[in-house]
């Protein structure tokens, strides 16, 4: 009986694992978990999340994001000294040598704006990174359920949106 089960066990392992692993690399870059908190229903704009690991010697910089959904630009939010909060678009971000760079909500973040049709829970959304070294790679944003709060699913008329010179 044990023979059998054994090699049933890693079957089901290795089909369960795509489903699990949700990384991507580029070069030196380990993009992790990239993922979009489900939007309010007709939303029209939305957040990513992920983390960008650099293990190699030298500093990439993540220049843009595209998608098919949308506007998508990478954004930078903040609360000024009197509480106001904004968010910068960021014409570039670095990912310095051997360190890891986390795309969270109240920070850094993968803005999506204008979409064209609703995302809902269980979607994935290809988004193309185009990095300095790395040059461009399509990740899949899983849309997963909304965790409560996430400003990105709801009215984004109380942000102050600014471009950064």
């Amino acid at each position: 009986m044990l023979k059998f089960a054994l090699p049933f066990a890693a079957l089901l392992f290795t089909t369960a694992l795509p489903a699990v692993a949700h990384d991507y690399k580029a070069g030196d870059l380990t993009i992790t978990h990239p993922s979009i908190p489900a939007p309010a229903e007709n939303a029209k704009v939305a957040g990513g999340y992920m983390t960008i690991e650099n293990t190699g010697t030298a500093e990439d910089k993540l220049l843009s994001a595209a998608s098919g959904i949308g506007m998508t630009q990478v954004h930078l939010s903040s609360v000024d000294a009197n509480g106001m909060a904004t968010m910068t678009e960021q014409p570039e971000v670095a990912i310095p040598a051997g360190q890891t760079v986390a795309f969270e909500k109240g920070g850094l973040h993968i803005m999506f704006m204008d979409i064209k049709a609703p995302v809902k829970e269980g979607d994935k959304v290809p988004v193309t990174l185009t990095f300095e070294k790395a040059g461009p790679v399509t990740v899949e944003f899983q849309v997963e359920a909304s965790k409560g709060g996430d400003a990105h699913g709801t009215d984004h008329s109380a942000h102050g949106t600014t471009t950064q010179p």
